[in-house]
C-alpha cells in the first residue's frame, strides 16, 4: 500500500467527496491505514440523527438535515470530532453540499479536497451487492445528490480521481500532493 504521507502542519486535512457508492470509505480507510490519520464521516451525524428520531430512511434524515436553517450541521459535528484528534490528520468524508465544503475551508485552510468521479454502472454495481436498501431507493439518492450539488463538489475537488483506480493508485496521487 501507498504510504500518504501526513500533512505537516495544523490546518491541513482532507475531504472526500462523491456521489454514494463512489468509493469513499474505502479510500478513506486505506488512507487511514497508512499513517496519523483519523476519518470523520459526516454520514456518522445522519445516523446518530435518525437513531434519535427512531427513523429508517437516512437519505430522509439527511436531506431533512441539509434542507434545514443550518445545512453545515453534519460538516460541524464532524469538525467538532476533529478537535480531539491531537496530531493525527482529520479526513473528512461525505461531505454533500457546497456549504459544508466552504464550513470545512473554513476551518482548514489548507483542505485537500479530493473528488471521486466513479461511473455510475460501477456505483450500481456496488449498491446491488452492498444491499444497501431497495433498488427503489437509488432513484431517491440519486435526486439528492443532484439537489444537494455533490456532482459539482467532485468537478470542483483539488484531485480528482476516476473511481476505477486501484486503491493504491489512488493513495499514490493523494500523496503526490500532500
Amino acid at each position: 500500500m501507498t504510504r500518504v504521507h501526513p500533512p505537516s502542519q495544523h490546518g491541513k486535512a482532507l475531504l472526500l467527496v462523491g456521489l454514494h457508492s463512489s468509493g469513499k470509505t474505502p479510500l478513506a480507510q486505506a488512507i487511514a491505514s497508512t499513517g496519523p490519520f483519523s476519518i470523520l464521516e459526516l454520514g456518522d451525524g445522519v445516523r446518530e440523527e435518525a437513531r434519535r428520531r427512531g427513523e429508517n430512511n437516512l437519505v430522509r434524515v439527511a436531506s431533512e438535515i441539509l434542507s434545514s436553517d443550518s445545512p453545515t450541521k453534519l460538516a460541524k459535528l464532524a469538525a467538532k470530532r476533529a478537535q480531539a484528534l491531537d496530531d493525527r490528520v482529520a479526513v473528512f468524508v461525505g461531505a454533500r453540499t457546497l456549504q459544508e465544503r466552504d464550513l470545512l475551508v473554513s476551518l482548514y485552510p489548507e483542505l485537500i479536497i479530493v473528488g471521486l468521479a466513479t461511473p455510475d454502472i460501477i456505483r450500481r454495481e456496488r449498491w446491488r451487492q452492498r444491499q444497501i436498501m431497495a433498488s427503489d431507493k437509488w432513484l431517491e439518492r440519486e435526486r439528492w445528490e443532484l439537489r444537494w450539488q455533490t456532482r459539482s463538489l467532485v468537478q470542483q475537488s483539488h484531485i480528482r480521481l476516476s473511481g476505477t483506480e486501484s486503491i493504491p493508485s489512488m493513495c499514490k496521487k493523494i500523496s503526490s500532493v500532500m
